[in-house]
């Protein structure tokens, strides 16, 4: 069986992205894959929780507060429980370019071989988005091995 590492840079509560998560979870055949969750912050939803274990996932968590120096802590936790934790695929999922390309980074030199990308936002039409775009072009060519985004249409893709 092989395990997969789900990592989110949100508290995990009841959001897009932990719904698109679960309802792919419900319907896999969990013999031959196993997810596991983590996020630096909270999981807000302890059914979901309980949910993940009763499929024979794990759910980790540092509880760190959202909000203030959400990237420092992303970062910092991503790194130790990476170098505590052995996983051959780690997949990433946030609507912040900074947490997907650090996180394949951090996955990267931890040597982890499949580092997914799941970007879970449209973009903002902003300088401030453009810039931080830009600028994650070279990280998010290096160091993920995948990608996926979720179109508004509902169809997802890996270009």
């Amino acid at each position: 069986m092989i395990r997969v590492l789900e990592v989110f840079r949100e508290p995990m509560a009841n959001g897009g992205q932990e719904s698109f998560l679960m309802n792919m979870y419900r319907n896999m055949d969990r013999t031959k894959v196993q997810l596991d969750f983590l996020t630096p912050f909270t999981c807000d939803n302890p059914d979901l929780k309980m949910e993940i274990e009763s499929m024979g996932g794990q759910m980790f968590t540092y509880d760190h507060p959202f909000g203030e120096n959400n990237n420092a802590v992303f970062k910092k936790s991503v790194q130790d429980f990476l170098a505590n934790h052995p996983y051959s695929i780690v997949h990433f999922h946030s609507g912040s370019t900074y947490a997907l390309m650090e996180g394949a980074k951090l996955a990267h030199d931890a040597g982890i071989p499949v580092r997914v990308v799941h970007s879970h936002c449209g973009g903002f039409k902003n300088l401030k988005y453009h810039v931080i775009k830009t600028l994650s072009i070279p990280w998010l060519l290096k160091y993920p091995t995948d990608y996926l985004v979720w179109q508004r249409n509902g169809n997802s893709q890996n270009p």
